[in-house]
This record gives C-alpha cells, structure tokens and sequence, in this order.
C-alpha cells in the first residue's frame, strides 16, 4: 500500500515542475524565484536542499550551505 503525498512532496513536484518549458514556445528559466518576506519558509529548505540539490538561497555568503548574495546566486 502506498503511503499519500506528503506537502514535502507536493513542494519538490511544484518546484521541478516549474522549472519544466517547451523548448519550441520559451527559453529555458535561468531561475525559478520564491520571494518569502517574512521568511516562513525558510527552516524547510535544508528537508528541501536534501532531494533539489540545485536548490539555492539568498542570503549571507554560507557556501557549504549553498547560501550566498545575489551576484553568487548568479554566477553558481
């Protein structure tokens, strides 16, 4: 018997999803951006980081923690 979709789940489906484009309609995104004021979400993106390794955020230079400001953002 299979288990039903957690909301973890749901949230890594919506953010691989919407990196998906027609290549005959669009370019290619170059970043799918979460903008979250108040920072709600935040204490989920390491359970997020641990199946979207590509998963990057903005904030204080945390290489390891694939933390850094915009212009690092960019270039990784």
């Amino acid at each position: 018997m299979m288990s039903a979709p957690t909301v973890k789940d749901h949230l890594i489906y919506s953010l691989r999803r919407a990196g998906k484009y027609n290549r005959f309609e669009q370019i290619q995104p170059a970043a799918i951006l979460w903008p979250d004021k108040n920072r709600g979400w935040e204490p989920v993106i390491p359970l997020l980081q641990s199946e979207l390794p590509e998963l990057l955020v903005y904030g204080q230079y945390q290489p390891d923690q694939k933390v850094g400001p915009a212009i690092w953002l960019k270039s990784a």
